[in-house]
């Protein structure tokens, strides 16, 4: 299928990003992809009935340890970034505690092809169901819609995501029943990446001739507001997506052009400011924000892609998974912990979930027992609370997963 991002390809192979990160949709165009707005992905079916979750006591990893690297707690990339061992192996940091994995059951699409979101009370959205102890709601299409895939929830259990009929479009749901299609910035599609807990929505859209896409934001019942004509100081940049937003309504995505990136943060009140790429990269992107306007993203040479949190004005390179070359933040809390996922350049099939904390980076698989048909491929989000939520494989079958810190 088509995608609303033309020309943003080349924009995906110069950053050396491999997997995409697309809002799966019905018959229609689809949402953007990590480090890109631009990648075809698979049509959302209807989900066949899901079985009962299940919930599995996980600790410190049983299996035997490889080596890990010694991760500085705040390093800062040299040039060239040293390139790591092609074939990625398990990183059995030690863990503070264990974990309950849920299985939150089937999806529609694979690691990177989707997002999964939390609140504080340990509300997941994914796919196009919503999940809280033990119970499943499937979402219904908004009116005018044939399918529904939802990506993030708030602390009202309002979510966000992208409905898809003729085009697919930004849509809210006040609950798994009732949808709202949001529209678009006058050209053929939008999507939407996150929900804050006062229910603004922001995300991406076509503009008028659909030559190009804007970050925008949304609220209540009105329309989609392009951030592009809200801006009243800072520096001239052309803002394409927002990924994040935290309570005070401050913004952060990329803007720019094809072919390099740059991450930014916007305030409510209209003040914009870019965040550098890390020392030897040439462009970066904002994921997530917290309530402290900590700010975690990636910034990447073309060849490899460096996670980054920014507290202040301190920017810090996040420390890779042995033997992965892409690594890709989507969440943070307010205590700073990150996750996302890492992706071997060499091997697209290997891709493992991460959490960041503290200075340490650890492979979630990690925790994960000798024999585990599972392997936990990316983590998309992660409560005050510590619980990650996320998309992995059991054997060949793709599923959700919620980790509960034990």
């Amino acid at each position: 299928m088509a995608t609303p991002h033309q020309g943003n390809v080349a924009r995906l192979i110069a950053l050396g990003l491999v997997a995409t990160l697309a809002v799966a949709c019905g018959s229609a165009t689809a949402s953007p992809t990590p480090g890109s707005s631009s990648a075809t992905a698979s049509p959302t079916a209807a989900l066949p009935a899901s079985p009962a979750s299940t919930a599995t006591a996980i600790a410190t990893a049983t299996a035997t340890p490889t080596s890990t690297p010694t991760h500085s707690p705040t390093p800062v990339p040299a040039t060239p970034i040293p390139t790591h061992s092609p074939t990625p192996a398990v990183t059995h940091t030690p863990a503070p505690a264990g974990y309950l994995l849920i299985d939150l059951g089937a999806i529609a699409f694979s690691a990177e092809s989707g997002l999964a979101g939390v609140n504080n009370s340990n509300w997941a959205a994914v796919s196009n169901f919503r999940y809280h102890s033990g119970g499943k709601a499937h979402v219904a299409p908004a009116p005018g819609q044939a399918s529904a895939t939802v990506s993030s929830i708030n602390s009202s259990e309002v979510m966000a995501g992208t409905g898809c009929g003729a085009n697919c479009h930004a849509t809210k749901w006040t609950s798994p029943a009732h949808g709202q299609d949001l529209g678009t910035l006058g050209g053929d599609t939008s999507g939407t990446y996150q929900i804050s807990d006062s229910g603004v929505v922001v995300g991406y859209s076509d503009t008028a001739g659909d030559t190009t896409t804007h970050a925008f934001r949304q609220s209540g019942g009105a329309a989609m507001v392009d951030l592009n004509t809200v801006i009243v100081s800072g520096p001239a940049l052309v803002l394409r997506e927002a990924w994040g937003i935290n309570s005070s309504g401050t913004i952060v995505g990329w803007a720019g052009e094809n072919g390099a990136p740059q991450a930014f943060i916007l305030t409510a009140a209209g003040a914009l400011s870019a965040i550098p790429a890390l020392p030897g990269m040439g462009s970066g992107e904002a994921r997530a924000i917290n309530d402290a306007g900590h700010v975690t993203g990636f910034s990447s040479d073309g060849i490899h892609t460096v996670g980054f949190l920014k507290t202040g004005a301190t920017l810090v390179a996040l420390p890779t998974l042995a033997g992965y070359q892409l690594m890709h933040p989507y969440g943070i809390n307010a205590s700073d912990a990150v996750v996302g996922c890492g992706r071997n350049m060499q091997d697209d099939s290997q891709v493992h979930a991460f959490r960041y904390s503290a200075g340490h980076v650890v492979d979630l698989n990690s925790f994960l027992p000798h024999g585990s048909s599972w392997v936990l491929e990316c983590a998309t989000d992660i409560n005050n609370g510590g619980t990650i939520v996320g998309t992995g494989r059991i054997g060949s079958n793709y599923h959700a997963f919620m980790l509960v810190p034990s």
